[in-house]
């Protein structure tokens, strides 16, 4: 065994507890067990009648006949879509992730047309299915035996009639089985899979029993029936469990459940149900925080639970029951959260793993499946908030009204802007609008991930992503798993985020490609914002072992007319010598120098016409040396310093990437002043955006100045670490950090400005302060009149 691999063995171990130990060595033996009859057990069909039965069971899966017609009228595109994929699967072509692959019908289901490795058929105790030689991407290969080409084929017969493609899915249902006896080979390996796959095989079975003269003969009826139950039972006697009990068991209790209804005929059907159901109900509130956040920490799987748990739902519903309303109050925040960071168009931000795994393929795009998911629940959950478009998928469940029109978001028409915070989840939204574009923002304050492995969880803490129209600030994604294990280790480290790198480690601790040692603790400190103003601020102890305790974030932006303006405070607090280095993965801009010097500022152009200017500045603390300074920027690029991201699972693609390191001794800290333009402001201002950014040292930190217009000007005052006030004129400031704008008279009541930490700000006319103590928040004019005016805040703190 190689060193590499018992490091990771004994860290593994290190993550459970005793309990969890027991547990696994019953199960290695059982597993051991079942190895040895691996190969000499065949599926037994299921010999008693259940077509009427089965029929009868999978009524919610079926949606109202209306909907062939209706299908092809109010979705064309997606009707056409849809036609094609049954085509080409027919052929042998089958989507995985971005990439269509010949695959050939019946494929070889333990194939990766990707790396052309063939996953050895021996029994699945025996498999490593991690080992990147002999299996190659095993997520792919999982992918293709989910059989999502299958349900889409099967929508297909059943939406156009098409009973040679219901033909089709059942020679591949036979097919399958035939190369897959159980225990065997790489599809036997995870307990997800048989789930993911038994729920498949539900819908195709409900949409061709369904359709007159299409159902499956009796042989194969008998046949899938029994190989559906064989899977469950092995998914029941082997759930997850303990630091593996994250989104697999609720994929694993839907099926089990979902399969308690549709096989009443099963003699532990009663149980199943029950023990599936009461599971995702105990799961649900165990892995979704309060605040409707995933403690996984990763976006897409908190969409994959959600729709897990629509179909369970779906069921009870059919037999007079449903979720708990604990768990449905829980699953209602967990999808107002995902909407939250979504927005209308239903585009999650990148946060944390996302593999595109599916509950159910019912053929939207990669791209919609987010806002599919979001009408559904709008519908399932009776929140006309979230469906903000409409999608067939909510038809093809029977969930939507055709007399209901979509609703549209109301943030963008008034231009304000609205800061939420999800304390317990660790993350701010900021939306609103900027420069006549729709502005969605995202601070990550949150924790590593969920339970003992942290297993989807990206060390990204104090990240910080911006779409202004398009996405400027990225996140880079996910890469890969086991296909590309090197990959999947530099995209999920902190250097691959838009936040600070000490010393060349990363925050947390990394053990294995889903497993975490130490973890940074990070806390959302404040988020709050009114009219054109926010603030948002956190910090991490990530870093405490190299000798620096803690690492702060502070953010103070305008979103204004002409665009967004941000000033970014970076600290690393501690003694030593350190190097600093904070990064911004800007996707598809490609940035250039624009401003050298120890003081550089950069300009990045987006393929959609946005525009984005950076400086930076170097806070110099208190009888310290100056650090020295160094910027970098690029476009993709060759070697370890390369940029570049993941826009879908297993595909990469060049990216723009600006950098600055500071190395000297701690406390180490820089200060951004970050413009973005839109391409719908470009009409404003001809010219270019310019980067027109001052930045002068005065005493006790810096003075930021940047022109917004012909009349307004955006100030920022920093204060250096180790120092309590700076003052540049007649401009002083008490605290961290404040910003403000000036050049137009302001209306009483009126938010000006921004503060972090502050006691007291003196700015031209305006005088706020002294207050007891720091604040951070929103200042606002509670007095104006002509040579002065007395400033007052609100605290924006979180609970």
């Amino acid at each position: 065994m190689s060193q590499g691999k018992l490091a990771w063995r004994w860290a593994r171990l290190a993550a459970m507890s005793p309990a969890e130990i027991t547990w696994r060595v019953q199960e290695e033996w059982q597993r051991r067990w079942e190895g040895m009859a691996a190969g000499r057990e065949r599926y037994r069909p299921w010999r008693d009648p259940v077509g009427d039965a089965l029929r009868a069971s999978l009524v919610p899966l079926v949606p109202e006949p209306a909907w062939r017609d209706a299908f092809r009228e109010e979705f064309p595109a997606d009707y056409e879509r849809l036609g094609k994929r049954a085509r080409a699967a027919r052929e042998g072509r089958v989507m995985l992730f971005a990439r269509e692959y010949a695959v050939g019908a019946p494929p070889d289901w333990h194939f990766d047309p990707g790396s052309r490795a063939h996953a050895p058929q021996v029994a699945a105790a025996k498999l490593d299915y991690r080992d990147l030689g002999k299996v190659g991407s095993a997520r792919r290969i999982w992918e293709l035996n989910r059989h999502h080409h299958l349900t889409e084929v099967a929508l297909w017969a059943w939406a156009a009639r098409d009973h040679d493609a219901a033909r089709f899915v059942a020679e591949e249902w036979r097919d399958w089985c035939k190369h897959n006896p159980p225990l065997v080979g790489i599809n036997w390996t995870s307990g997800l899979e048989l789930a993911i796959r038994t729920i498949s095989w539900a819908e195709m079975l409900a949409l061709l029993l369904d359709l007159e003269g299409a159902a499956p003969d009796a042989e194969t009826l008998a046949l899938v029936v029994g190989a559906w139950a064989r899977q469950i039972e092995h998914v029941r006697a082997h759930d997850s469990r303990f630091s593996s009990a994250n989104n697999h068991r609720i994929g694993e209790a839907a099926a089990v459940a979902i399969a308690g209804h549709a096989l009443p005929f099963h003699p532990q059907a009663a149980e199943w149900w029950s023990w599936g159901k009461s599971t995702l109900e105990e799961e649900i509130l165990l892995q979704i925080a309060p605040d409707g956040v995933g403690r996984e920490q990763a976006f897409a799987y908190q969409r994959f639970v959600i729709d897990f748990a629509m179909l369970v739902s779906l069921f009870a519903r059919a037999r007079g029951e449903d979720l708990s309303s604990a768990c449905l109050e829980r699953l209602g925040r967990a999808c107002d959260f995902l909407a939250a960071v979504s927005g209308p168009e239903g585009r999650a931000f990148a946060v944390g793993d996302d593999d595109e795994g599916r509950a159910l393929g019912l053929g939207e795009e990669w791209e919609d499946r987010t806002a599919a998911s979001l009408e559904c629940a709008g519908w399932w959950l009776d929140e006309p908030r979230w469906r903000t478009s409409r999608h067939p998928r909510a038809r093809w469940l029977g969930l939507a009204r055709d007399e209901e029109p979509a609703t549209t978001a109301s943030t963008r028409s008034t231009g304000a802007i609205d800061v939420r915070a999800f304390p317990e989840g660790g993350y701010a939204v900021v939306e609103g609008e900027a420069g006549r574009a729709p502005l969605r923002a995202l601070f990550d304050a949150g924790p590593l991930g969920f339970g003992a492995l942290a297993a989807h969880g990206h060390a990204d803490a104090l990240s910080f992503l911006v779409r202004l129209g398009e996405d400027l600030l990225i996140d880079p994604g996910t890469g890969s798993y086991h296909g590309d294990p090197d990959w999947r280790e530099e995209l999920r480290g902190t250097r691959a985020h838009n936040t600070v790198e000490i010393d060349g480690l990363d925050q947390s601790e990394r053990r294995g490609l889903f497993l975490w040692g130490r973890r940074a603790e990070a806390r959302l400190i404040a988020a709050g914002g009114r009219a054109r103003w926010f603030t948002l601020a956190g910090r991490h102890d990530g870093y405490a072992p190299t000798g620096i305790p803690e690492t702060r974030r502070a953010i103070l932006g305008h979103a204004g007319e002409g665009g967004l303006t941000l000033l970014v405070v970076d600290e690393a607090l501690g003694k030593g010598a350190h190097v600093a280095v904070t990064r911004w993965q800007l996707g598809e801009g490609i940035p250039v120098p624009a401003e050298p010097g120890p003081r550089p500022g950069f300009r990045v152009r987006y393929p959609g016409g946005a525009e984005v200017v950076l400086r930076a500045s170097a806070l110099v603390a208190d009888a310290h040396e100056e650090p020295s300074v160094r910027a970098d920027c690029r476009f993709g690029g060759d070697g370890d310093e390369r940029a570049e991201y993941s826009p879908r699972f297993e595909e990469r693609a060049p990216a723009g990437r600006v950098s600055l390191r500071l190395e000297g001794v701690a406390p180490l800290a820089s200060a951004w002043l970050i413009a973005a333009r839109p391409a719908e402001a470009r009409g404003l201002e001809r010219t270019p955006l310019a980067p027109g950014t001052e930045v002068a040292t005065c005493e006790g930190g810096l003075l930021w100045t940047r022109r917004l217009d012909q009349r307004r000007v955006f100030r920022a005052l920093v204060v250096a670490p180790g120092r309590t006030s700076a003052r540049a004129g007649a401009i002083r400031l008490e605290g961290r950090a404040a910003a403000w704008v000036e050049g137009e008279s302001p209306v009483e009541g009126e938010p000006f400005g921004v503060v972090v930490g502050a006691t007291l700000l003196e700015a031209g006319p305006v005088r706020w302060g002294p207050a007891a103590a720091p604040i951070t928040g929103v200042l606002s004019l509670s007095e104006a009149r002509p040579g002065g005016g007395t400033a007052r805040t609100v605290e924006e703190r979180v609970p």
